[in-house]
Parts: structure tokens; sequence; C-alpha cells
């Protein structure tokens, strides 16, 4: 019936979220107040006043509290169940990178111990022999964090006048004794950060890169704060829609500033309402 069908539609205009899920809403809606209609014709009521009466009794408010009701409040905990989820991912995000940077310390200890070995052996040495490198090799490829690692002999420079900026403008001009660099290393290094360290003990001087921050580490907070910002933007325009407050400024604003964004509007919407 037309006017059955104007009125269900007319309830359901501004519900969102799965199309099929509606209809079915809609279906029961129907399927109620056709059962309504039935029964008032049977008691000798004509089809447009059973129509008009199987409404009234039904009623808007009544429909709006319990079908229509009950999808708004689905929509409503879905919702709050996105922003639980967004805001736990950027936790969990931040607590598993600080539980990977402490594993990273630990390695970057072990590291420290294997730097030290390696500068037992080659210090003070002028010439460094193909089975110490090859040893010495071993030992820095077992690091996690070390990208590369030079020594220099520098017993041209007089003891008494070391400092960092002679020994950097020495360095600069001269091949290092050894040399290490892990390559693979590097090329996993990207949105990292590179740390240099330098040891000048006697007439041996080294200078290590090692990461700082670990890539995983990044990653892991990288993934939690897109998932939070995805999921907060899609709970504030979905909240902002149930409230008839959604415009196409304030959509803008929670998208692009998140949370900021979407306090800012409701201020500005809370200013707008207030008389001047």
């Amino acid at each position: 019936m037309k006017k059955v069908d104007e009125y269900i539609n007319s309830i359901y205009k501004q519900a969102m979220g799965d199309k099929e899920e509606i209809e079915e809403l809609k279906d029961e809606t129907r399927n109620h107040l056709m059962k309504d209609i039935e029964e008032l014709k049977s008691e000798g009521k004509l089809e447009k006043e059973a129509v008009q009466i199987a409404i009234e009794r039904f009623g808007e408010e009544n429909v709006k509290g319990s079908v229509a009701g009950k999808f708004y409040n689905t929509q409503k905990s879905f919702s709050k169940i996105v922003l639980v989820v967004g805001i736990a991912a950027l936790i969990i995000a931040f607590v598993l990178s600080e539980v990977i940077a402490l594993a990273g310390n630990s390695a970057k200890e072990a590291d420290a111990e294997i730097h030290a070995d390696v500068m037992s052996i080659i210090a003070d040495q002028e010439t460094i022999t193909d089975e110490q490198k090859e040893v010495i090799d071993s030992m820095l490829a077992e690091t996690q964090y070390t990208t590369a690692y030079r020594y220099y002999y520098i017993n041209e420079l007089e003891v008494g006048s070391f400092d960092r900026d002679l020994v950097m403008s020495y360095t600069d001009n001269k091949d290092p004794k050894y040399l290490y660099e892990n390559k693979e290393l590097l090329e996993n290094t990207a949105f990292t950060e590179i740390g240099t360290t330098t040891v000048t003990e006697g007439n041996s001087h080294v200078v290590r890169e090692t990461i700082i921050n670990s890539p995983l580490s990044s990653v892991v907070i990288l993934i939690g704060i897109v998932v939070y910002w995805i999921l907060f933007a899609f709970w504030g325009l979905t909240t902002l829609y149930q409230r008839n407050n959604l415009k196409f400024g304030g959509g803008l604003l929670v998208v692009t500033l998140n949370v900021v964004g979407y306090i800012l509007y409701l201020q500005w919407e809370k200013n707008m309402k207030e008389p001047a």
C-alpha cells in the first residue's frame, strides 16, 4: 500500500548502515502494520480508514522508540565500538613500541659488549691481518644495530693534542685500516635515525654507526596512529550525522585534525547557537 510504504520510508529516511538490515527492519514494520490493517478490515473498516487507524496506533513515536530506535541504538553502539577499537589500537601500538624499544636496549647493550671485544683485538694495531678481519667481521655481524664500523690508526697525531676536531679532520683524509658495513641492515633502515659514536684510545680511533631507533618500533607506532585516525574520523562523522550536525566544514575538520577538529567544530556549533 502506497501510504504504508510512504510512512515506513519516512521513518527510516535518516537511518544509515547496512542496506539489507534496513530493509529487514522495514519489512518487520510493514508486516506489523499490514496485520493491524487486516484485523481492522475484518471488523468492517474501509481500507483507507483501516490504514489511517493502524498508522495512528503504531504511532511514529512508538516506532522510533522500538524498531527504528533499536536500529539507532545499534548504530550508536557500533560507533562506540569503533571509537574504543581506535583508542585501543593507539594504546597497544605505543605499548608494543615501548616493549620493542626495551628489547632494543638489551640488544644494544649486547652490541656494546661486542664492540668492546673488537676494540681489544684491534687496539693500537697499525695493520689488521686478514685473519683478524674475518674474526671481527663475524663478531660485528652478530650485532643487531651496527651499520658501519671504521678503525683508524692515528699514531701520527701527538698524544697531547688529541681533540675531536683534530681527530675528525685527520681521519676524514685517511682510509680506515679496517672497514665493516652491514649493507643489508642499511637497506632496511628507512625512516630511522642513524647515530655516530667515536672512540679514541691511544693510537686507535673508531667510528661506529648504529641504529638509534628500531625500524619495527616506528612502524608499529605509525600503524597504530593510522588505524586510530581512520576509526576516530569514522566515529566523529557518524556521531555528527546521527545528531544532524554534519556539515562539509565539520567533516573536513574531523578528517584532517581528528579529535582537535571534532572539539573545534562542536565549540563552533555551540557558539553559533548562543544568542549574540
